[in-house]
Formats: structure tokens, sequence, C-alpha cells
């Protein structure tokens, strides 16, 4: 299962996105994150992204980019973005 989150500029145009893809086990009473593997993207050529990471936490998987915006080689916005993918007991992911 997977979340994206995407940053997006004022014409709700994506800039760049955040997705966490997590693997989880669930029986009707508890559900845990067993992997996850984040990634981000660029869409935009005046953003770059880095610091791409992830993590579990019980029922929790986690991705978290940095993404920044460059004009003339020089670094203008830097944006963080982190987003949270939750495994209910029942399977449910919200």
């Amino acid at each position: 299962k997977s979340k994206t989150t995407y940053y997006k500029n004022s014409n709700n145009q994506t800039l760049w996105y955040v997705k966490v893809t997590g693997s989880f086990t669930y029986d009707g009473t508890t559900a845990k994150c067993t992997s996850v593997t984040p990634s981000a993207v660029s869409s935009d050529s005046a953003w770059k992204v880095s610091n791409i990471s992830g993590s579990k936490s019980g029922n929790k998987a986690t991705a978290s980019a940095t993404g920044k915006q460059y004009l003339n080689n020089n670094v203008i916005q830097t944006i963080n973005k982190t987003v949270t993918l939750t495994c209910s007991p029942t399977g449910v992911f919200s």
C-alpha cells in the first residue's frame, strides 16, 4: 500500500511529491508495519529533492524529503514534506 503527498504551486500544478510504500501485517487485533520504501520525485526543473528517508513504527510507515527551489544556482526556497501511512488492526489504511 502507498500514500503520496504533493507540493503544488498556486496554479495547483505539482512541483514535487513524497511517497511512502509500506507492507503491513494485521490480524483484527493489531497491525504492524513490516517494511517501508520512501521515494520522492521532482516534476519541475527548478526543484531538486534530497534527504529522502523512511521509517516505520508500530502500524505506521513514514517518508520524508526536502525540496529546494533554485534560481541561478542559488537556493531560494526550502520545503520539508512528510507523509505517513497508517494501517488499522482490520486492514484499513489512512
